[in-house]
């Protein structure tokens, strides 16, 4: 009866387990997104703020205002070679 418990109690604990993404995943996922201009893809990625640096010039956004740079983006297609 102790061993159908703790075996029961195992079962539980691992089939609540979540998987995470790594980095290099959501790296992976954030690019594939913004190829194929797909923000829902590229906002399952993103945190509560993004900050994009190029050289020195800073720019923070949120995920709300991140989708004004990004339909500016997926007009001009950076991906097009």
């Amino acid at each position: 009866m102790k061993k159908i418990v703790f075996l029961s109690i195992v079962c539980l604990i691992l089939s609540c387990a979540e998987k995470k993404s790594g980095k290099a995943e959501q790296i992976t996922e954030y690019y594939q997104g913004f190829e194929h201009s797909d923000y829902k893809q590229i906002k399952g990625t993103l945190a509560d703020s993004l900050t994009i640096t190029e050289g020195d010039y800073t720019m923070a956004f949120t995920p709300e205002s991140y989708y004004d740079n990004f339909k500016w983006d997926s007009v001009s297609s950076p991906f097009i070679m």
